[in-house]
């Protein structure tokens, strides 16, 4: 998956799961998805989210065990490649 976490999705109250690690989700975490009162189990980790709101904080501290924050990673950008010299020796 790729792009934002759409808000409508916290319109789906009777979700019980939400496994969506390792995606490239980015963006901030919408505040609706704390409607999801039926959600048990809902690991985000490893993509590119954010969240300021302590409410949306607190409901992802509980539904992800496994520290979701701690787990987000940044997109490079201006990322640049260059050769790296190579010698071969016996």
């Amino acid at each position: 998956m790729v792009g934002n976490i759409p808000a409508e999705l916290g319109n789906l109250i009777n979700l019980t799961v939400l496994h969506v690690p390792y995606n490239a989700l980015k963006g901030e975490v919408p505040l609706s998805l704390t409607e999801l009162v039926n959600l048990e189990w809902g690991p985000i980790t490893y993509n590119s989210l954010s969240s300021a709101d302590p409410t949306v904080i607190a409901f992802l501290d509980t539904v992800d065990q496994e520290c979701w924050a701690h787990t987000q990673t940044i997109s490079p950008t201006d990322l640049q490649a260059s050769a790296l010299p190579f010698t071969m020796s016996n």
